[in-house]
């Protein structure tokens, strides 16, 4: 599924409950333009924005940890797996 594709499954329910008795086509219509707006924005969605690619980029955030930490966090997620 491609970007536009998401988006629409992530925002069809809400759009065509906003707007009661749309046609299908004009629904698509409303999420063409809710998708172009958000993509000049540089956000798509929840925590996720746009590339210049128009391709879906997650925002990520870098943590430092000291070397204990990492063998401690190693075993939590060990316990988690099993």
């Amino acid at each position: 599924m491609n970007i536009f594709g998401m988006f629409v499954k992530e925002n069809f329910a809400e759009v065509r409950r906003v707007n009661p008795g749309v046609a299908h086509k004009e629904v698509m219509g409303i999420l063409s333009r809710m998708y172009k707006e958000k993509k000049e924005m540089g956000t798509e969605s929840g925590g996720k924005g746009m590339s210049e690619e128009g391709k879906l980029v997650k925002e990520r955030t870098v943590i430092e940890i000291e070397d204990d930490e990492v063998a401690e966090l190693g075993r939590t997620l060990e316990e988690v797996v099993l």
